[in-house]
């Protein structure tokens, strides 16, 4: 759409979306200061204020709509635009955004032509082989390289929009070279090709949540646990998610009214790339580049400075503007400077970072300003405000990490952004002494001489915050959205279209229940039998926790495009039915945690093949067949003899120990094994009426009451902003606790600087470059880290880059610790490096240091 909308007004045709960019619209009248339109139709809902998709919302100038006048009957919300705005200003490029992205969709659903094609789901193929070449391709790298990157300390993957843009040129060139005939090359490559590629690269690429139990049981507590049962555990958690979508979709995909909002996203992408609306002349002059060249360019371009954090200096990972002013950094114990400055051990107050792949885990360009403002803002109270004083204070517990063994460890002298668990006196506990090696049943004898068992303040102070936002997801749905949501299930209800069109080849039900059955036995046989510790009944309960959860849950996904987080709810539920079986109790998590996002994960792209006219039993045959080559792949990686060698290093006692290397921690595994161990022993204990942590319960009490307080003050005062505090954004962690904490001012000034500035002031530039600048700094940061970690690896472990400045080669590379320490650790890695071999006595400066450390 060339500008705007034109001055007819919208089509009477135009559906069941028009609700939904009405709300947009009327949101963004609203944000940018103008009066609401509500006001004068009283019968009208308010806006869905503090909202997910209303994130992308940016002042601009005046906005005005005429509407035509059977619109205008149809929707109450439009006509009170039209009383208070009665002309189109085309150079409002927000809303002709809206209504380019609009257009598309209503387009898909209607029938129109995309592609000149036609959307009649028969016209062109869309299972063709160059989906499968290109989805398999692709996917294969992906999770190659995901799965490898899921052991670094930071969590970092190849985004979903990665595969999105590079399948685009590869399909290009398919069609341009391969012999033209409907096997091969049936033509041009079409939007529904390019939404199969992408759906199938993508699924397989993401890592399986499940491979944490294959890691942790494995590798860490040393189990003899067979390829075979592994990777059949990690399918089954998987499909047993689809099996549930597809029984449900009929009550959450099928009706029109529910709009999956966070599907647009990926929508005007795939739009983007296919549509001509970019290449207007005006765009073409003023940004000549191609998307497939900027993506090179970026791709190349952050590979080369990835390599900079990554290996020449890594202190640019993690500066730490406290710490390098500390006075007093060469004194001994516990110091509250440390303890807010270090990224590495305490909260990084003000902690910078130049490091994409710790920026990217925030997809600071794609992700709104608001939505970062929102979760900063928490972060902000909760880690450089709440987590120090409670520290401080010994709230939970005393001083961790201080024992003269833990002191290589926790270099600054204690223990606070750390998963590690400790026993009574404060000295870390290795978690596998915690259980039999033979049942892993709860080792009581080492239990009853540790106890009582700590968790870092920082871990407590996570909890506490999933706690908040799990109830609060609730709560400010229900405020918020609660009018809205029930219209649109009375509307449901009523809605033409709730089937799919037949031209869409909706999957029979067979199919699901098949699917389901022969998962559920799967997961019933491998978790009794397998190794995973599980009785079946576990398995019955766990899917009976998702059946009566997954409709309310999707449900307000579909319709406010916010998912209410359930792992937490999982952990509670299985800490206190197998308490002592600390893999039933991860186990138990992993099921029922996996199949309901993978089931949320499967009915998005299902409302995604609504929208495209996509085949859906392509689509369906497109999700199995990712989600086993992924499955095989993954597993393949980490429960083989070609990586116990790597994980001996990886998880060894040592591994903090490594240098500049330790940012391959294995962090996200760590985590999952401690949270295993505190509930999986006794929750009791932890949270008990008597345990340490029982206050952290109180989350649930806050996140109740919480999300009234901007909702109330909202209505008093409603032209401020309160209606853009949304409480569970402010209280999830985005990282998890033991990473690297300079990830809160880089990713939000990247934010600000492109979701902000270019977005308002350089649209053009945005909209077409976007995500493909997002996409391209991931892959080219992702090649870089593997390079870097392959090399060192097969130097076994040698070949540090020489000491200087900007790279200490100790494990404390942002130079919170004591200068000796940063010293004598950097001499050692140098001498083993190249196959050397360290000899602390023959280093007069450090003998004395290592004699006491040893």
């Amino acid at each position: 759409m060339e500008g705007g909308m034109d001055s007819e007004g919208p089509s009477d045709n135009a559906g069941p979306l028009r609700p939904f960019r009405t709300l947009l619209v009327n949101g963004f009248l609203y944000l940018t200061g103008q009066d609401d339109p509500s006001k004068s139709t009283p019968d009208v809902m308010e806006p869905p204020h503090g909202s997910s998709f209303l994130s992308s919302s940016a002042k601009g100038d005046n906005v005005s709509v005429e509407l035509s006048e059977s619109s205008v009957k149809e929707e109450p919300v439009l006509a009170a635009l039209q009383h208070q705005h009665q002309s189109v200003e085309p150079e409002n490029e927000f809303v002709q955004y809206i209504d380019e992205q609009y257009e598309m969709a209503q387009g898909s659903v209607h029938g129109e032509d995309l592609d000149g094609e036609s959307a009649d789901g028969e016209t062109v193929p869309a299972l063709t082989i160059r989906v499968w070449v290109i989805g398999l391709v692709l996917g294969t790298i992906g999770i190659v390289v995901n799965t490898i990157l899921s052991f670094r300390t930071n969590q970092f993957q190849i985004g979903s929009s990665a595969f999105a843009i590079v399948s685009y040129p590869l399909g290009v060139w398919m069609s341009r070279i391969l012999p033209r005939g409907q096997l091969l090359n049936p033509g041009p490559f079409s939007m529904k090709e390019h939404a199969l590629a992408f759906m199938l690269s993508s699924v397989m690429a993401a890592t399986p949540y499940a491979l944490q139990n294959v890691v942790v049981q494995k590798h860490i507590l040393k189990q003899d646990l067979d390829y075979a049962h592994g990777v059949t555990f990690v399918i089954v958690s998987q499909c047993l998610g689809y099996g549930f979508a597809g029984l449900m979709s009929g009550l959450i995909i099928h009706p029109t009214v529910k709009l999956w909002p966070t599907n647009l996203v990926t929508i005007s992408l795939l739009n983007s790339l296919h549509r001509t609306a970019d290449a207007r002349e005006t765009t073409r002059q003023q940004y000549p580049m191609s998307r497939t060249l900027f993506f090179v360019f970026c791709a190349c371009a952050m590979f080369f400075w990835q390599l900079f954090p990554s290996y020449i200096g890594p202190l640019v990972s993690t500066v730490s503007v406290v710490c390098l002013s500390l006075q007093d950094r060469n004194s001994a114990g516990p110091s509250i400077g440390r303890a807010y400055g270090s990224a590495r051990s305490g909260v990084g107050l003000l902690s910078l970072t130049l490091d994409w792949s710790v920026i990217a885990q925030h997809v600071p360009i794609l992700a709104s300003p608001w939505s970062l403002l929102n979760q900063f803002g928490g972060l902000f109270v909760s880690l450089w405000i709440l987590t120090p004083f409670l520290w401080q204070s010994d709230f939970f517990s005393p001083k961790l990490g201080t024992a003269p063994v833990d002191a290589l460890r926790y270099p600054q002298g204690f223990a606070l952004n750390s998963p590690d668990l400790f026993d009574h006196n404060g000295a870390r506990l290795d978690p596998t002494l915690l259980f039999l090696g033979d049942t892993f049943k709860t080792n009581m004898t080492v239990y009853e001489e540790s106890r009582p068992l700590y968790m870092t303040t920082y871990m407590a102070v996570s909890y506490f915050n999933a706690f908040v936002a799990f109830v609060a997801s609730l709560v400010h749905v229900f405020l918020w959205y609660g009018p809205e949501f029930r219209e649109r299930l009375k509307s449901g209800r009523k809605a033409e279209g709730a089937r799919p069109d037949k031209a869409l080849n909706d999957v029979p039900h067979a199919y699901y229940w098949i699917l389901l059955l022969i998962t559920a036995a799967g997961a019933c046989s491998v978790c009794e039998v397998g190794g995973f510790k599980m009785p079946w009944y576990g398995v019955i309960l766990s899917m009976a926790l998702v059946i009566f959860t997954i409709t309310p849950i999707g449900t307000i996904q579909a319709v406010t495009g916010q998912q209410i987080p359930l792992n937490v709810i999982s952990e509670l539920v299985a800490g206190f039915i197998f308490s002592g079986n600390v893999v039933g109790v991860m186990t138990f998590k992993t099921l029922t945690y996996t199949s309901m996002t993978q089931a949320l994960s499967f009915l998005t792209d299902l409302k995604i093949g609504h929208y495209l006219h996509v085949p859906l039993r392509s689509l369906f045959l497109v999700q199995i067949v990712a989600t086993l080559c992924g499955s095989v792949l993954s597993t393949a990686i980490v429960a083989t003899d070609l990586f116990s060698g790597l994980a001996r290093v990886l998880f060894s006692e040592n591994t903090l120990l490594l240098g500049s290397s330790n940012d391959w921690t294995g962090n996200m595994y760590r985590v999952f094994l401690s949270t295993g161990a505190i509930w999986g022993t006794s929750p009791l204990h932890f949270f008990g009426p008597h345990g340490p942590y029982v206050w952290t319960l109180a989350g649930f009490g806050v996140g109740a009451v919480l999300p009234f307080l901007p909702w109330w003050l909202h209505f008093i005062y409603p032209e401020s902003d309160w209606h853009l505090v949304n409480v569970p954004l402010a209280f999830s962690f985005p990282v998890l606790v033991g990473e690297l904490r300079s990830d809160l001012i880089s990713p939000l000034a990247v934010a600000m600087l492109v979701s902000y500035y270019a977005k308002k002031y350089r649209f053009a530039w945005w909209k077409k470059y976007a995500h493909v600048l997002s996409a391209g700094m991931d892959v080219g940061a992702a090649l870089a880290v593997i390079l870097v970690f392959a090399v060192r690896r097969w130097m076994g472990g040698g070949a540090p880059f020489p000491t200087w400045l900007l790279n200490t080669n100790s494990p404390d590379s942002e130079r919170c610790a004591p200068d000796l320490y940063v010293t004598c650790l950097g001499h050692r890695t140098m001498g083993e490096s190249f196959g050397g071999m360290y000899d602390p006595t023959q280093d007069p400066s450090c003998q004395s240091f290592f004699a006491s450390h040893s």
